[in-house]
């Protein structure tokens, strides 16, 4: 993800380093109401980080779920935000994209959900297709759905 050639970590980083506050405006996030940010695919959170300063700093009422394959990538996420944000409560959820969704439909609380870096281009068109049909299946009206989507195949 730093190779030179990898430009879309530090596009999406750029985005959360300098257009937060856009962000939560255009999310229409209320401080006095709770929510769920879910983060697919978290890894080291380091774009994510960006946002969750923000909305901490900003006394939003959320619960954080970054979710990944990787137990190991969870647990120093978690060791990490401890101490870089410890009043952001983090909830780690391991597990592969599918399964876990499953497992977020059985809360009713608000959700934001980011599925950042392109990852669904990583996807065939059937299994995207899926993904999409899986995520709309555990979402309620007023859940919200940060893309990130890479439009540059040169």
């Amino acid at each position: 993800m730093n190779l030179p050639e990898y430009y879309l970590s530090r596009c999406e980083l750029d985005i959360f380093q300098n257009k937060t506050q856009d962000l939560i405006d255009k999310l229409q996030l209320d401080p006095n109401s709770y929510f769920e940010l879910i983060e697919l695919g978290a890894g080291d959170g380091s774009k994510t980080k960006e946002l969750l300063r923000m909305i901490d700093a900003k006394n939003f009422k959320f619960d954080y779920f970054p979710i990944d394959i990787s137990i190991n990538s969870l647990q120093l996420l978690k060791q990490d935000l401890n101490k870089e944000l410890p009043n952001v409560s983090v909830q780690t959820k391991q597990g592969d994209y599918f399964g876990v969704l499953a497992s977020l439909k059985e809360s009713k609380l608000p959700k934001i959900v980011l599925f950042l870096g392109s990852n669904i281009g990583n996807m065939s068109d059937e299994m995207a297709a899926q993904f999409i049909y899986n995520l709309s299946a555990t979402l309620q009206d007023g859940d919200k759905l940060v893309l990130g989507v890479d439009f540059d195949k040169t």
